[in-house]
C-alpha cells in the first residue's frame, strides 16, 4: 500500500493538486485583471467627461449648459454600466452559470422591479427631464411648493439644487419629472420689490427721490432706464398711526442671488432715508412679500411687449 500511494496513485494525487492550485491562481488572475481593467476604464471615462464637462462649463451659452447637464448624467449611466459588467464576468470566472443567473433573474424580475420600483422611476424620470429639457445647470428654479434653488449637478437617480440659503439638498428625479417647475432664469429679467411704511408728515416726492437714489445705487440691478422706480401706494394703518406706503421695484438678472440683493437694498434705503432725515416705520431687513399692483402691471406690460 504504502508503494501504491508513493507510486502512480500518489503522482495523480500530486497532479490533481498541481492542477487545482494553478486552477485557482488562474481564477484569481482573471478576477484581478477584470477588476484593475474596470477601475482603469471608469477612470478613464471620467477623465473624458471631465475635460468634456470643463469645455461645457466654459462655454457661455445656453446650450453649453445642457451639454454639461447631459454629460452629468451619462458619466453615472457610463460607470454604472462598466461595473455591472464586471461583476458579470467576475461571477463567470468564478464558474456560476450565467445563463441560469439571467434566467433567475427573468423570473424574479417582477419582484426585483417591485422591490425597486422608486429607483426605476428616477432614472426614467431623469430620461424625461433630458427629454423636456425645463432646466440646465445653473438655472434657479422651484420645483412645485418647494424653495427657489440653483440647479448644480443631476445624476441617474437625484437632482441636486443649492437654496438660496447656501445649503444643498437632493430632489428625487421622478419627483422633479412629476412637479411643476418654474424656471426664474428663463424668464428673466425677474421683477422683484419691498415695501416700505414712511411716516405720513414727509414729501412724498422726497421719499421717492431717496428711495430711487438707493436703487441707482445698487450695481447688482438691471440699471436699463425704466428698469426700477419707486410708486406710491397710499395712506395705511400701522399701529396707532397713518403711514404712507411706497413700493421700491427694480428687476435682476439672478434671480438666486435675490435675497441677497434685497439685503443691499435695505441698506442702501436705510442711508438715503437716513440722511434725507425721512423715518421708516420698519426694520431695515424686514423683507415684505406684499403683491404690489403696479409691479404686477409693470410685468404684463413687458411681457406683453
Amino acid at each position: 500500500r504504502q508503494q501504491l500511494l508513493q507510486g502512480d496513485i500518489g503522482a495523480l494525487r500530486k497532479d490533481r493538486s498541481n492542477l487545482r492550485q494553478q486552477a485557482v491562481i488562474d481564477i484569481l488572475i482573471k478576477l484581478g485583471i477584470i477588476v484593475v481593467a474596470a477601475f482603469i476604464l471608469a477612470w478613464i471615462v471620467g477623465l473624458i467627461f471631465n475635460r468634456l464637462s470643463n469645455r461645457a462649463q466654459a462655454s457661455t451659452t445656453s446650450g453649453g449648459a445642457q451639454t454639461l447637464l447631459v454629460l452629468s448624467f451619462l458619466k453615472a449611466i457610463v460607470r454604472s454600466a462598466i461595473w455591472v459588467t464586471a461583476l458579470v464576468m467576475v461571477l463567470s470566472a468564478l464558474g456560476f452559470n450565467i445563463a441560469a443567473i439571467l434566467a433567475g433573474l427573468g423570473i424574479g424580475g417582477l419582484a426585483v422591479a417591485m422591490a425597486a420600483r422608486e429607483t426605476l422611476a428616477d432614472v426614467i424620470g431623469g430620461i424625461m427631464i433630458f427629454l423636456e429639457r425645463p432646466f440646465v445647470l445653473g438655472d434657479t428654479i422651484q420645483v412645485g411648493s418647494g424653495p427657489v434653488a440653483k440647479v448644480v449637478d443631476m445624476n441617474w437617480r437625484t437632482t441636486k439644487l443649492l437654496g438660496t440659503s447656501t445649503y444643498y439638498f437632493n430632489v428625487p428625479n421622478s419627483q422633479v419629472a412629476n412637479s411643476t417647475i418654474q424656471n426664474f432664469t428663463r424668464d428673466k429679467p425677474i421683477c422683484d420689490w419691498v415695501t416700505l411704511y414712511v411716516s405720513a408728515e414727509h414729501d412724498p416726492a422726497e421719499v421717492i427721490a431717496a428711495s430711487n437714489r438707493a436703487l441707482e445705487a445698487c450695481g447688482r440691478i438691471v440699471r436699463d432706464q425704466g428698469m426700477f422706480d419707486t410708486d406710491m401706494g397710499g395712506a395705511s394703518e400701522l399701529g396707532q398711526q397713518t403711514v404712507m406706503v411706497y413700493y421700491p421695484w427694480w428687476y435682476i438678472n439672478d434671480y438666486h442671488s435675490r435675497n441677497g440683493i434685497r439685503g443691499d437694498i435695505w441698506m442702501l434705503l436705510w442711508k438715503e432715508m437716513h440722511d434725507a432725515g425721512i423715518k421708516l416705520e420698519i426694520k431695515p431687513f424686514e423683507l415684505q412679500e406684499d403683491v404690489h399692483p403696479a409691479v404686477g402691471l409693470l410685468t404684463q406690460s413687458t411681457s406683453e411687449s
